[in-house]
């Protein structure tokens, strides 16, 4: 799920990259592969949680899949990865509905998804058990992002050109 939803950030930071409009922008078959990952990082969440959920030993149940602060297990790195979980699907229940709502409603929540990653990212270096084994996947996770967000966010505009030279 964790590597699932890196690939869905990457994925999406590239299609709202200001040079994807010279790759065709935004095209259906690159935002297709942008909904596939969501959904595919939602099913193996929720594979995630059930089978945590089932597992007696791992102090989760029902109770810590659901509520802030219930499980016995690290209840707060538990805690923020419910709170990941809660933002992704915010994100992606706006997304779905990017067609019906006007962009200045759901892009704004979209673009706060990020947060998803920060909080997942947290919770899987400090609550997993098999953390110390992954740190590498984590830090060099995190630094791949980071990157791709530096790279987006830093990348400058293009700039239409009747703006430039006026007229032609």
């Amino acid at each position: 799920a964790y590597s699932l939803l890196v690939m869905l950030v990457l994925v999406g930071l590239l299609l709202s990259h200001p040079s994807s409009a010279m790759l065709g922008g935004s095209n259906p078959g690159r935002i297709r592969v942008h909904i596939t990952l969501a959904l595919l990082t939602l099913s193996f969440t929720a594979l995630h949680i059930v089978v945590l959920v089932a597992d007696r030993y791992a102090g989760v149940g029902w109770r810590g899949a659901v509520l802030p602060f219930g499980a016995a297990y690290r209840p707060v790195a538990v805690t923020l990865g419910l709170f990941g979980m809660w933002t992704g699907l915010l994100a992606g229940s706006t997304a779905a509905l990017a067609g019906h709502l006007p962009s200045r409603w759901w892009w704004p929540v979209h673009k706060a998804a990020a947060s998803t990653l920060a909080l997942v990212w947290v919770h899987g270096v400090f609550a997993g058990s098999d953390s110390p084994a992954l740190l590498w996947l984590y830090v060099g996770s995190g630094l791949l992002v980071l990157g791709a967000a530096v790279w987006r966010y830093l990348a400058p505009r293009a700039v239409a050109p009747s703006a430039v030279g006026g007229r032609r």
